[in-house]
């Protein structure tokens, strides 16, 4: 999630804060160290289904529920809570995986090059 921040910001994007839904939201745990590793705010959603959920809200728009997508995430998409960063340092372990990640790339079939 670091990595994906930083590639963003590369780009030129920002987050100001993060959504988090799947099984690793359900975890108080997970949440906070996503919440400490990346600085940022983690906010869980009411639905949690995801993928399914937003592929229902393109169906609701496509079919005519909603005019455009803004309007149909702002009548159903909810927020649930928020956790913000607890000040725990992960910079040692985040060092550590960008300085393994170029020797196991090739291990778990990615080819791409962090710098």
């Amino acid at each position: 999630m670091a990595e994906c921040l930083e590639t963003l910001s590369a780009l030129g994007g920002r987050a100001e804060r993060l959504r988090v839904t799947g099984g690793g939201a359900k975890s108080p745990f997970w949440l906070q160290m996503v919440a400490d590793v990346t600085n940022k705010e983690c906010v869980t959603m009411e639905a949690d289904e995801g993928p399914a959920f937003g592929a229902a809200i393109l169906a609701g728009v496509g079919l005519g529920v909603w005019p455009d997508i803004v309007a149909a995430t702002k009548a159903v998409v909810r927020e649930n809570r928020s956790v913000l960063p607890g000040g725990s340092d992960y910079s040692e372990a985040y060092r550590r995986y960008k300085a393994l990640y170029p020797a196991l790339k090739d291990w778990v079939g990615v080819n791409y090059t962090i710098k």
